[in-house]
C-alpha cells in the first residue's frame, strides 16, 4: 500500500479548502496513532488482496465502472477517478478495460445509449493528446471537452478549475 502522496495528489489538494485539508489531516494521523503494527500489516494484506480480487474479476468479465467515490477522505472530484485509473492499472488491468470501465460500461449499466461515438449519440467527449490504450496515464492528457456540443480547449478547461 503506497504511503508516501505523489505529487499529483499534493497537486489535487490545492482545490481543497483549508479547513477540509486540516480535517483530513487530523483523521489520517488519529487513525494512523490508533493502529497497532501487526493492524498496518494486516491493512496492506487486505490492499493487496483486493488488488488481486479486482484482477480476477476483469479477467472473469465481471463488469465494472470506474468511479471517484467522492466524499470519501482524500478524494477530490475529477482528480481522483484519475488516480483510480493508475491504481486499476496496478492492479493488471488493461488500458482498454479501464477506458470501457469509463465509457461503455457506464451506458450499459444505465441501459442508455453513451459510451460510444456514434450519431444520434450525446455529445460528452473527452480529448486526449496521446493514446489511452498505449498507456492509462494518456487518460490525463486531456486538451479538450465537448460538452453539449460545444468544445472546450485546455485554456477553457483551464479557467473552470478554482480554488
Amino acid at each position: 500500500m503506497a504511503t508516501t502522496p505523489t505529487i499529483a495528489k499534493i497537486l489535487t489538494l490545492f482545490f481543497v479548502t483549508d479547513e477540509q485539508r486540516a480535517c483530513w489531516q487530523s483523521i489520517a494521523a488519529d487513525f494512523a496513532a490508533s493502529l497497532s503494527e501487526g493492524a498496518k500489516v494486516e491493512l496492506d494484506r487486505m490492499y493487496d488482496a483486493q488488488m488481486k480480487l479486482t484482477l480476477q474479476m476483469a479477467k472473469e468479465g465481471v463488469p465494472m465502472l470506474a468511479d471517484s467515490d467522492y466524499g470519501g477522505q482524500w478524494l477530490v472530484p475529477g482528480f481522483s477517478l484519475h488516480q483510480e485509473f493508475a491504481e486499476l492499472a496496478n492492479a493488471g488491468l488493461t488500458s482498454l478495460q479501464i477506458l470501457q470501465m469509463t465509457t461503455l460500461n457506464a451506458g450499459q449499466f444505465l441501459d442508455r445509449d453513451m459510451g460510444q461515438i456514434a450519431a444520434g449519440m450525446a455529445a460528452y467527449l473527452v480529448l486526449l493528446s496521446a493514446d489511452p490504450l498505449a498507456d492509462v496515464a494518456n487518460l490525463n492528457q486531456i486538451e479538450g471537452v465537448v460538452e453539449a456540443g460545444t468544445y472546450l480547449d485546455r485554456a477553457a478547461l483551464d479557467a473552470l478549475l478554482v480554488h
